[in-house]
């Protein structure tokens, strides 16, 4: 199902700061035809890590959003943490789910239809990745939102492939 024979575009997913300079997320790979965009918000940093000159994010999330040629949007979140964290999403239907390597890490995904909030319950279709990275001793969850995401993910699960987290 996940080939790397195909090429993919790669963008630093970072935090920058006057005072802490660039913090990493991960590089994110993901299909041609597809650009990402910066979110609305910042991103938050709660902690860090220095391996071999660069900096990781330890806990923190980033939100952005891809865009296609053909006007499509996928939303897209970056959560990571030390320690798993329980998962507050509600599973109503699940499309698809397995295993999929990630920069030598094997990771899980969920495709499907998801519930949050406990007073105002929000749906949404997303693909979920999760996986940990021992070289920076952290949980990474990917979250990539869209209508569409039944007949999208495919293609992002395929690019993911050929991330790298450290």
């Amino acid at each position: 199902m996940v080939s790397k024979t195909k090429e993919f575009k790669k963008s630093i997913v970072a935090a920058h700061s006057f005072f802490m300079g660039s913090v990493n997320f991960l590089v994110i790979s993901y299909p041609k035809g597809w650009q990402i965009h910066a979110g609305d918000f910042p991103p938050e940093v709660d902690r860090y890590t220095v391996k071999m000159g660069y900096a990781w994010v330890t806990v923190g999330n980033v939100k952005h959003y891809f865009s296609s040629n053909d006007g499509k949007f996928v939303g897209f979140e970056v959560r990571v943490n030390k320690k798993i964290k329980k998962n507050k999403l509600r599973f109503l239907e699940v499309y698809d789910k397995g295993e999929v390597n990630v920069n030598g890490h094997e990771a899980e995904y969920v495709v499907g239809k998801f519930e949050r909030g406990k007073l105002f319950k929000e749906q949404f279709n997303a693909l979920i990745i999760r996986y940990y990275c021992d070289f920076t001793e952290r949980y990474i969850e990917l979250y990539y939102y869209s209508k569409d995401i039944k007949a999208l993910y495919r293609e992002f699960l395929g690019a993911v492939v050929d991330s790298t987290c450290h």
